[in-house]
Protein backbone atom coordinates (compact mmCIF):
# COMPACT_ATOMS: atom_id res chain seq x y z
CA UNK A 1 0.00 0.00 0.00
CA UNK A 2 1.32 3.34 -0.86
CA UNK A 3 0.17 6.61 0.75
CA UNK A 4 0.07 10.31 -0.99
CA UNK A 5 -1.59 12.65 1.20
CA UNK A 6 -1.89 12.05 5.29
CA UNK A 7 -5.69 11.90 6.17
CA UNK A 8 -5.57 14.12 9.13
CA UNK A 9 -3.59 17.13 7.62
CA UNK A 10 -2.80 16.55 4.19
CA UNK A 11 0.70 16.89 4.46
CA UNK A 12 3.39 14.56 2.29
CA UNK A 13 4.50 11.49 3.46
CA UNK A 14 7.81 10.20 3.99
CA UNK A 15 8.29 5.99 3.83
CA UNK A 16 10.49 4.45 6.33
CA UNK A 17 10.58 2.16 9.26
CA UNK A 18 10.59 1.80 12.88
CA UNK A 19 13.86 0.11 14.11
CA UNK A 20 14.18 -3.27 16.30
CA UNK A 21 17.04 -2.80 18.28
CA UNK A 22 18.42 -6.09 19.20
CA UNK A 23 21.66 -7.68 20.16
CA UNK A 24 24.46 -6.34 17.76
CA UNK A 25 22.39 -4.95 15.46
CA UNK A 26 19.02 -2.70 14.32
CA UNK A 27 16.49 -4.69 12.43
CA UNK A 28 12.81 -3.66 10.86
CA UNK A 29 9.95 -4.38 12.58
CA UNK A 30 8.29 -7.46 11.80
CA UNK A 31 4.32 -8.63 12.03
CA UNK A 32 3.78 -11.96 12.22
CA UNK A 33 0.00 -13.92 13.02
CA UNK A 34 0.16 -15.57 16.13
CA UNK A 35 -2.21 -16.00 19.50
CA UNK A 36 -1.03 -14.72 22.36
CA UNK A 37 -1.93 -17.49 25.68
CA UNK A 38 -4.15 -15.14 28.00
CA UNK A 39 -2.67 -16.54 30.92
CA UNK A 40 0.83 -15.71 30.11
CA UNK A 41 2.44 -13.72 32.69
CA UNK A 42 4.68 -11.05 29.99
CA UNK A 43 2.10 -11.65 27.12
CA UNK A 44 4.97 -12.99 25.13
CA UNK A 45 4.88 -15.60 22.21
CA UNK A 46 7.37 -18.44 20.94
CA UNK A 47 9.11 -17.39 17.76
CA UNK A 48 7.89 -20.93 16.12
CA UNK A 49 4.31 -19.86 16.61
CA UNK A 50 4.66 -16.91 14.03
CA UNK A 51 2.87 -17.55 10.93
CA UNK A 52 3.07 -15.15 7.72
CA UNK A 53 5.79 -13.05 8.38
CA UNK A 54 5.90 -9.63 7.27
CA UNK A 55 8.04 -6.56 7.43
CA UNK A 56 6.64 -3.62 8.84
CA UNK A 57 6.68 -0.26 6.48
CA UNK A 58 5.53 3.03 8.47
CA UNK A 59 4.77 6.62 6.76
CA UNK A 60 5.23 9.38 8.02
CA UNK A 61 3.58 12.90 7.77
CA UNK A 62 6.57 15.35 7.22
CA UNK A 63 3.67 18.18 8.23
CA UNK A 64 1.68 16.44 11.57
CA UNK A 65 4.46 13.54 12.60
CA UNK A 66 1.76 11.29 12.29
CA UNK A 67 3.11 7.13 11.54
CA UNK A 68 0.77 4.92 9.76
CA UNK A 69 2.20 1.25 10.13
CA UNK A 70 1.44 -0.96 7.48
CA UNK A 71 2.42 -5.01 7.02
CA UNK A 72 4.40 -5.26 3.46
CA UNK A 73 2.61 -7.58 1.07
CA UNK A 74 5.64 -9.46 0.76
CA UNK A 75 4.92 -12.98 3.02
CA UNK A 76 8.42 -14.39 4.66
CA UNK A 77 7.29 -17.37 5.34
CA UNK A 78 6.86 -18.89 8.46
CA UNK A 79 9.14 -18.33 10.76
CA UNK A 80 12.38 -17.38 9.04
CA UNK A 81 13.95 -17.17 12.40
CA UNK A 82 13.61 -20.42 13.29
CA UNK A 83 16.07 -21.89 10.71
CA UNK A 84 18.98 -19.84 11.68
CA UNK A 85 18.36 -21.10 15.47
CA UNK A 86 19.76 -24.86 14.30
CA UNK A 87 22.47 -22.68 12.75
CA UNK A 88 23.75 -21.28 15.84
CA UNK A 89 22.74 -24.27 18.09
CA UNK A 90 25.81 -26.02 15.35
CA UNK A 91 28.28 -23.72 16.08
CA UNK A 92 27.98 -23.39 19.43
CA UNK A 93 28.63 -27.12 19.51
CA UNK A 94 31.27 -26.93 17.52
CA UNK A 95 33.14 -24.22 19.43
CA UNK A 96 32.95 -26.15 22.58
CA UNK A 97 34.10 -29.41 20.80
CA UNK A 98 37.38 -26.73 19.77
CA UNK A 99 37.80 -25.91 22.91
CA UNK A 100 37.31 -29.08 24.80
CA UNK A 101 40.38 -30.31 22.26
CA UNK A 102 42.34 -27.01 23.21
CA UNK A 103 42.00 -27.74 26.87
CA UNK A 104 42.91 -31.91 26.31
CA UNK A 105 46.16 -30.68 24.29
CA UNK A 106 47.17 -28.08 26.79
CA UNK A 107 47.38 -30.84 29.50
CA UNK A 108 48.73 -33.20 27.42
CA UNK A 109 52.13 -31.00 25.66
CA UNK A 110 51.64 -28.77 28.89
Amino acid sequence: MTLTKCPDCGGEFEEGAIMDFTYGGVGVERYGKTIVPREQKFRMAAEANFENIRRVVTYRCISCNRLYPYAQDIIQGKNVWHASRKNYLYTVIFLIIIFAFIFLFAEVFG
